[in-house]
């Protein structure tokens, strides 16, 4: 039990100072953080923290430029329905084929949803808005999504610790 407050006092206390500085940091979305941070602690201590980041971060950049292409090429909302479906499925589909890369599919994934949760309603209510805050939101959520990855990493080591200092007591 002084394991499982520990763990939860600890991550209670990251995700707390990451939503108290998401402004200095540039992440707005600092849910995706909490997202990641469950993520990762379901990877177990063989990880692939680094493939994980990288799969994020090109899952971020395939959605920033599924919604670019949306705001540049096609009708913008709500005139755009099917656009908005064929484009995201085909992104989905792109940020899928990475995959073949060895990079993680998990990661692309919420790579590519965590953009979409950050940028789409800026889509929905002012598509001009995106020529300004469409890069500054892909940071603010690959930030987030790192950061989660980094708290899930020391999470990892502290519940690691922990085990191996219960087992030799």
């Amino acid at each position: 039990m002084k394991k499982v407050l520990l763990l939860g006092l600890v991550i209670a206390v990251l995700i707390g100072v990451f939503v108290l500085f998401e402004g200095l940091l540039g992440a707005k979305a600092f849910f995706l953080a909490a997202v990641a941070l469950a993520l990762f602690v379901t990877l177990g201590p063989q990880g692939e923290f680094f493939k994980m980041a990288l799969s994020m971060l090109v899952g971020i950049v395939v959605a920033l430029v599924a919604i670019f292409v949306l705001a540049l090429a096609f009708p913008l909302p709500p005139a755009n329905t099917g656009y908005v479906a064929a484009v995201s499925a085909v992104s989905v589909f792109v940020a899928v084929l990475f995959s073949a890369a060895s990079l993680r599919i998990d990661g692309l994934l919420i790579g590519w949803a965590g953009l979409y949760a950050a940028v789409f309603p800026i889509y929905l209510s002012d598509p001009t808005a995106l020529a300004v805050a469409g890069v500054p939101a892909a940071v603010g959520a690959g930030v987030s999504l790192l950061v989660g990855l980094v708290m899930g990493l020391l999470v990892l080591k502290m519940a690691v610790s922990l085990a191996a200092r219960e087992g030799g007591s």
